[in-house]
């Protein structure tokens, strides 16, 4: 299950204009268990699947990354996901 939550990032990393940086032919990409979030509005109930991505990016294409850092990569942005949070390495 962990690589298809991977394999999804690298997807999203790819069209937001960075990659994941790898460390002796591994990527360093740390996946954080799901947490699982229920809403409802309207009537309407659903689920919400949390997950935080840690590691090292480099950026490839800086428009693409300038958008994907101020509008964001998941499907429930709406709701706070899929958000990005960079800082720099020193």
């Amino acid at each position: 299950m962990s690589s298809t939550r991977q394999k999804w990032f690298l997807d999203k990393a790819e069209q937001s204009g960075f990659r994941v940086l790898e460390k002796s032919k591994e990527l360093e990409l740390d996946i954080s268990s799901p947490v699982f979030h229920k809403f409802g509005k309207n009537g309407h109930e659903g689920t919400i699947v949390g997950v935080d991505f840690k590691g090292v990016l480099e950026v490839t294409n800086r428009q693409l990354f300038i958008r994907a850092f101020e509008k964001g990569i998941g499907r429930a942005r709406s709701f706070g996901f899929g958000l990005l949070v960079i800082q720099p390495v020193l």
